[in-house]
């Protein structure tokens, strides 16, 4: 995305201008087209756990957790996009307005909070398969279900607190004369470097080490040990019920997986744009990490149906219940007895 050549006087600023113009507004449609996916497909996810009585499980109140972080950061990515291109109407705003959209919108802050929600989230769920199916018996502190809104409470104030720096320190300069204004953060700029790269740290490299090493020991014990599903608990599981743990296992794995291949270039590009390298290669990594991200909080919903069974008989339960409402007692029962 580098700047026209100096020669190309052939085009007019205005025709440059609306050129521009149009290929904003064409990928504005384009986002808010994967933006509409992902939202109407995390709600799904979420609908399902609600409606289905066997699906309310710790696992699927933690995944209903990644699926509303999820959509939170598609909104907050929506709204952003739209006010950054609506920029000429600011100055009819108040500057109350104005303070508030520069500390959370338009230096899209906000998308940060149920990033770091969803890595906190997946990062709990590694370490409570973990405990499940390597270390059961000490399931008398595993997670429950009485326990969960505590624990997603606490995974969002958390997510926040990780944050409330970046709010702190972002500085609004309003321009009374032109109307104009710009966000910057102040004198923390040295601050912020350091907070970055922590940042990356605490929610990227940390818990991809943790993780890494959950499913790991998950798989070396449950493929080449063989002592998962070996237990006094677990004996008594049906080969069924044997064969969907190991599917959640492998929905969890890929979920983590394409979180981190959508994310590291993210942690990349917050380095590289706070050290101000190369500004062409800062424009194009911003725009690849924002369709990745984007694609990434979309595609969660997907991944389930393909990986689950459970999923799959929900969404397609749920989708026949809204469009044909052919359900019969059979499917009613069978659904309130499934389980992930």
């Amino acid at each position: 995305m580098g700047s026209q050549p100096n020669n190309s006087s052939s085009q007019s600023p205005t025709s440059h201008s609306a050129d521009e113009q149009d290929d904003q507004t064409i990928k504005l449609i384009f986002l808010s087209l994967i933006i509409s996916v992902g939202i109407i497909g995390n709600s799904l996810v979420i609908v399902v756990v609600k409606a289905i009585r066997g699906m309310r499980s710790t696992t699927n109140y933690l995944l209903v957790n990644v699926a509303v972080a999820d959509i939170f950061a598609l909104v907050f990515t929506i709204v952003h996009s739209i006010i950054r291109r609506s920029l000429s109407s600011y100055h009819s705003l108040s500057k109350f307005a104005q303070y508030l959209l520069c500390k959370f919108i338009i230096t899209n802050t906000m998308t940060l909070v149920p990033f770091a929600a969803t890595v906190l989230t997946l990062t709990l769920l590694a370490v409570e398969r973990y405990r499940a199916l390597v270390k059961p018996m000490t399931s008398s502190s595993r997670l429950t279900v009485d326990r969960i809104a505590y624990v997603i409470t606490g995974i969002w104030s958390a997510s926040f607190a990780l944050v409330t720096p970046l709010f702190a320190t972002i500085v609004y300069h309003p321009n009374v004369e032109g109307g104009a204004y710009y966000c910057n953060y102040g004198n923390a700029e040295g601050g912020i470097i350091i907070y970055i790269y922590c940042f990356v740290t605490i929610l990227l490299l940390v818990p991809f080490i943790v993780i890494a090493f959950c499913y790991s020991r998950i798989i070396y014990c449950m493929f080449i040990k063989k002592t998962v599903f070996n237990n006094p608990s677990e004996r008594q599981a049906t080969q069924q019920e044997i064969i969907e743990k190991r599917r959640l296992v492998w929905l969890l794995v890929a979920l983590t997986s394409i979180f981190f291949v959508a994310f590291t270039p993210y942690g990349i590009f917050l380095i590289m744009k706070q050290r101000e390298e190369n500004n062409d290669v800062i424009k194009e990594l911003h725009y690849a990490t924002q369709y990745l991200t984007i694609l990434k909080f979309s595609l969660n919903p997907f991944i389930y149906g393909f990986a689950s069974s459970s999923y799959r008989r929900g969404y397609v339960f749920l989708l026949r219940k809204i469009v044909c409402r052919n359900i019969t007692t059979v499917d009613t029962i069978e659904l309130r007895e499934m389980q992930v």
